[in-house]
Formats: structure tokens, sequence, C-alpha cells
């Protein structure tokens, strides 16, 4: 592997701030179980029934990514993949907002189809970016700058989710005033890959060949991973 020097190390650690930052922005659009998402959803005649399917399919999405972790190990150009799945990703969940146009029979079928398309390219380039951030944030500094992102991030959701509110009430949370909202959270989506896009990228090693089952099994093998394995799971298990 070729390791990043220090200053395209501190390079990309800047691009992965601002690009958490903008996805904080469109991230509330897409989620569907969020305020503004279920604003929209009512708005466009769909039951509260509905609305959970759709939270409940957008959790299952979340299951591919097993196999996209493994499909995509070997794509050549990891860096393009990630800006093609991500950019179709934030339009396909931005463009939801549309469907108010379409009749009133097509509005549910459409979002449940727009909404897990945007889930499955998501979760398709979310390995090759995890896997990517890793190996440029050094170990050494990998709490405080976690902690200070993640910091960050959730100033930037709860100051947007607040305008976004504000917004949307001032404009009686007409579809117009849903379009903007939509509108920008795109555009802060899109700002966010073409910052990624100039983000160095270290040269990796190409993975060893093995099975679909090896390969899912192989983390287990770190005693770490099964101790955080098991509390996740028992952590998730407790809410349901």
């Amino acid at each position: 592997m070729t390791v990043l020097s220090s200053q395209k190390t501190a390079h990309a650690l800047r691009h992965f701030n601002i690009c958490g930052s903008l996805w904080a922005i469109y991230g509330p659009n897409a989620t569907a179980a969020g305020a503004i998402f279920s604003g929209l959803a009512l708005l466009m005649g769909l039951s509260e029934a509905q609305i959970a399917f759709l939270v409940s399919l957008s959790s299952l999405a979340g299951l591919w990514q097993l196999f996209s972790s493994y499909v995509t190990r070997h794509v050549r150009n990891k860096v393009r993949f990630i800006l093609i799945v991500g950019t179709c990703e934030i339009t396909c969940a931005s463009a939801i907002v549309l469907l108010y146009y379409l009749p009133p029979p097509l509005r549910f079928p459409a979002t449940a189809t727009l909404l897990i398309a945007a889930y499955l390219l998501g979760n398709s380039g979310t390995p090759i970016f995890t896997n990517w951030f890793s190996n440029v944030l050094p170990e050494e500094v990998r709490p405080s700058f976690l902690g200070r992102r993640w910091f960050t991030i959730t100033i930037v959701s709860m100051v947007y989710l607040y305008a976004a509110s504000r917004w949307l009430d001032y404009m009686d949370k007409t579809h117009l005033g849903f379009l903007l909202v939509f509108a920008v959270g795109w555009l802060a989506g899109l700002l966010g890959y073409a910052v990624l896009r100039v983000t160095p990228y270290p040269e990796l090693p190409e993975p060893e060949r093995q099975s679909f089952a090896r390969s899912l099994l192989a983390p287990f093998r770190n005693r770490d991973f099964r101790v955080l394995f098991l509390y996740q799971f028992t952590r998730t298990t407790s809410y349901m």
C-alpha cells in the first residue's frame, strides 16, 4: 500500500470533514423515518402504514453491503465508481419530491422504487468509502478526529433541520417549500462528491481472491470485531 504524505493526509482529512458536513444537509431528505421525508410523504397522500413500510425497506437495504463489499472489491477505478453511484444515489432520493406531480395511485410505488434504488446505490459505494477513509486516517489521531468530525456533522445537521423546518412552516408546508429543501439537499450532496473527487486516494493492494462465504466470515477472526458485533447486536435488539 502507498501511504500518503503528511500533507496529503491532512488534505484528505479536511475533505472528509467537508464531505460529511455537506452530506449532513442531504441526509435528512433521504431518511425515511425523518421529519422532512415523512412530511413530504404525507403531503403526497401516503398513509402512515406506507411510510412505515418505506422505513423498513430502507433499513433492509443495508443488508446489500454484505454483498456489495464483495462485489466491488475488484473494481479497478474505485474513485470513479463511488462518484458515479453516489451521484445517482443523491439524484434518486432527491427526485422523490418531483413525484408529487404524478397521479396519486402512482406516488407510493414510485417513491418506494426511487428510495430503494437510492439506498442500494449508497450501500454499493459505502464499503469503498469506508476502506478509503480508514486507510487515510492515522491510527494515532483516530479517536480525536472522529469525535471532531461527528461533532461537526451533528451541528451542521441540527442547524439545517432547524432552518428547513422554519422554512417549511413559513411556506405552510406546501410542495413549493419541500421543493426548495430537496433542491438544497441535492446540490449539497453533489458538492460533497465534487469535494471527494479531488481527495487524495492511496494506492491500496489488490485484495486476495476468495469465496463470498470466506470473505463474509473473515472479520469474525478478529476478537475485537466479535466483541463489537456482539455489543451492536444486543444494543440493536434491545430497541425492538
